[in-house]
């Protein structure tokens, strides 16, 4: 017994190190994010103030209308209110007067003490109810409640689900402690503020609670009603009318991107088209029999029981993230409260209690769902590894309810081997996650090269923040490129004149190229070399992969600017700013083979996704050209870009789309390269001067000179930028691994 009791307290010791580390590093992610200009809350806080200044002139759901005013109100770029019911309008209302920058700080450490207290609420209830030690899960929650990464997608954009898992928390809460009335009131607000709630009333209804019946109805028109005096009335025509696609703008319904996790959105993505109306009411019918299953309703008499039991309270709020039509990825916050209601099944080893463990676990890990196209078969089960998480939870609520009915008692408070089981798997992969030896250079890179030479790197799959900060041996740092192998990161050096040669597994310089004023650094695909642009002759030097092996060099001209290969490697396309020409060059051979004009001093190059346009950046022309890489035929010159410079391309859907900095203008231009237009225009500020791709090509950074911070932009429709990652360093350069 001795024995058992230590090792019991050195678990309890080992939790509780775990969630203060947790917790440090939580405060300080929250201190960085505050800082940051990010999309949702940018949308919610000009929808409260305009509510509060009485200036709802235009529908809330219209897209351009509401980009407009978010701009107007202090933002750099537009959002959008879409899809909200106008009493959402109301939860940051009351720091909706304060300065934009004040009011986030305000809300993301509000945010956290919304977290903080839900859990301790639900948990420590929960815990106490079951007769567990409050002791002992103190250490288990805060390690969970820290660890939880939707938590963190949350305050990254400051969006509003932590507040609503609060309100959440204290509904499920009050009915357990047999209060409908106050239960039904904030159930009630939870469904009026977000959308969400809607299984836990039906199951008051289906269980002849009309006590949280009448607090749920009596808050939606408190509610409802102050909205409406505050927007107009009409606003929430408007908004039932997005949903029933005669609104302005696309329906509700219509909307499809990889960040959703719900059902319907994976078979959109499995499916490669959105599921029809059949699958809706199939969907339908589904929820409507689980919750009448969960209600234990009966036609002559009342369900068993002052309140659900904490398994069909979990299921219900489970079944509104599965079978939801637009349930974001930080929306799985709210699944917390699911989790935590599920505590009481960790009194034993058994079927429930593993899947508890299992579903946990999918959903606590930092798995990186947002904004990824899905490729492959695997993808489907990893980018939507939060949804099975909820799915493998729903189950376990299920069997747990099951149980309940077969009137399996379990002695509470005697065994409790289920939660030493959660704690040694949670405790293994933490350790797992964090361990020394886990190389971060594995996954997809950024590179943020700074003018005084020091690089950043930051992973594009877990946290989008540096990891590492490389110091390079050069006084001001002229281009960033990644090795095709990733055998190394190299930096031209404009003094010394130079190219440095990154070595990412030491992260330390490991040795240097000589080139006259490197201009820009490329790989060439399929093959081990990267290719050297320098301002003078000889023009390009190529060396092999991490290596000082010159392997040939290419005399063109003086002043190159860009260079861009073919997907094979076969051929590459350089722009010469100096004579207004862009060469074409056989990359086997070394050697050129063609030449064609564009527009006056072409810098940045790319070519589309299927390599059929080669698109080209004229920065003293302010045009786009966009010629045929095959017969090098130019079949449009697109205007309305300052200072055209960097571009690159991705495919949403079917639509082939560009972006191009535009230095002079502070924005970036997103241009459909079929309909050769410019689509969008997003301001970012600044001066912008580099710009990359995400290997998925679902997002586009952009560096300011001179700022702290890469601008991240999600490739939409429509793009919009989504917040900013903290370099700490003036930023230049940037280069994305291959």
């Amino acid at each position: 017994m001795r024995i058992r009791a230590l090792l019991q307290w050195a678990g309890l010791a080992i939790l509780l190190c775990i969630g203060l580390a947790g917790a440090k590093r939580l405060v300080d992610f929250a201190r960085l994010s505050a800082l940051d200009e990010t999309c949702c809350f940018s949308g919610y806080f000009t929808a409260a103030r305009i509510a509060l200044t009485r200036t709802a002139t235009g529908n809330l759901q219209d897209l351009s209308w509401f980009r407009e005013q978010t701009i107007r109100n202090g933002f750099p770029t537009g959002d959008i209110f879409f899809g909200n019911p106008p009493s959402a309008a109301l939860m940051l209302a009351p720091i909706a007067l304060e300065p934009p920058r004040q009011a986030r700080i305000i809300w993301t450490w509000l945010s956290l003490s919304f977290w903080a207290a839900g859990v301790a609420l639900i948990g420590f209830f929960i815990v106490r109810s079951s007769q567990g030690s409050l002791l002992a899960a103190a250490p288990a929650l805060l390690s969970l409640a820290t660890l939880f990464e939707p938590l963190r997608s949350n305050l990254e954009r400051a969006h509003v689900y932590i507040f609503i898992f609060l309100l959440q928390s204290i509904c499920c809460w009050l009915w357990l402690k047999n209060r409908p009335g106050p239960a039904g009131a904030v159930g009630g607000a939870v469904l009026a503020l977000k959308g969400y709630g809607l299984p836990l009333i039906a199951l008051a209804v289906l269980r002849r609670d009309w006590k949280f019946v009448a607090g749920a109805g009596a808050s939606l028109t408190i509610l409802g009603l102050v909205s409406g005096v505050l927007l107009g009335f009409k606003q929430w025509v408007y908004f039932f009318g997005a949903y029933s696609g005669n609104g302005a703008g696309a329906s509700f319904f219509d909307i499809a991107t990889p960040a959703l996790q719900t059902f319907r959105s994976f078979l959109m993505t499995a499916l490669h088209r959105p599921p029809g109306r059949v699958v809706f009411l199939l969907q339908t019918a589904i929820v409507v029999a689980y919750v009448l299953w969960l209600s234990e309703f009966r036609i002559k008499r009342k369900a068993r029981g002052a309140s659900p039991s904490p398994a069909s309270m979990s299921a219900c709020i489970l079944l509104n993230l599965v079978f939801s039509p637009y349930a974001e990825d930080n929306g799985y916050a709210l699944a917390m409260t699911a989790l935590l209601l599920m505590i009481p099944e960790l009194r034993r080893l058994s079927l429930a209690s593993i899947l508890t463990v299992s579903g946990g676990i999918l959903l606590s890990w930092p798995f990186h769902l947002r904004d990824r196209e899905v490729m492959t078969s695997w993808q489907l089960v990893t980018d939507y590894a939060r949804l099975w998480g909820a799915v493998v939870l729903l189950v376990a609520a299920s069997i747990a309810e099951h149980s309940r009915r077969r009137v399996v008692v379990v002695e509470a408070g005697k065994s409790w081997a289920g939660v030493w089981v959660a704690a040694a798997v949670g405790i293994g992969l933490v350790m797992w996650y964090v361990k020394p030896f886990r190389d971060p250079v594995n996954g997809p890179l950024l590179a943020v090269g700074a003018n005084d030479g020091r690089i950043a790197l930051v992973r594009l799959d877990i946290e989008e923040r540096p990891f590492a900060v490389i110091p390079a041996s050069c006084e001001k740092l002229s281009s960033l490129g990644f090795a095709g192998d990733r055998a190394g990161l190299y930096a031209g050096c404009a003094e010394p004149l130079k190219t440095a040669v990154i070595d990412l597994r030491q992260r330390r310089e490991s040795a240097g190229l000589a080139s006259p004023r490197p201009l820009k650094v490329r790989s060439r695909p399929r093959h081990d070399e990267v290719w050297v642009l320098s301002e003078g002759s000889p023009g390009i030097r190529i060396f092999r992969g991490g290596t000082a092996e010159l392997l040939g060099e290419i005399s063109l001209a003086p002043q190159l600017s860009d260079i861009v290969f073919s997907g094979d490697g076969a051929r590459a396309w350089v722009s010469d700013s100096g004579s207004n020409a862009v060469y074409v060059l056989d990359a086997a051979h070394r050697r050129q083979i063609g030449q064609l004009r564009a527009g006056d001093g072409p810098v940045g190059l790319a070519l589309t996704t299927d390599g059929g346009k080669l698109l080209v950046a004229n920065s003293r022309s302010n045009t786009i050209s966009v010629i045929d890489a095959a017969s090098s035929q130019v079949l449009s010159q697109i205007g309305g870009c300052a200072g055209p410079n960097g571009v690159v391309t991705t495919r949403i859907g079917s639509q082939s789309v560009a972006y191009v900095i535009c230095t002079d203008d502070s924005s970036v231009g997103v241009i459909d390269t079929q309909r050769f237009q410019v689509i969008q225009r997003i301001r970012v500020g600044g001066r912008p001067i580099g710009i990359a791709m995400h290997p998925n090509g679902m997002r586009v950074y952009v560096a300011i000179d001179g700022a702290d911070r890469i601008v991240v932009l999600e490739t939409g429709p429509p793009s919009r930028i989504v917040w900013r990652v903290p370099v700490r360093m003036n930023t230049s350069q940037l280069a994305v691994a291959p």
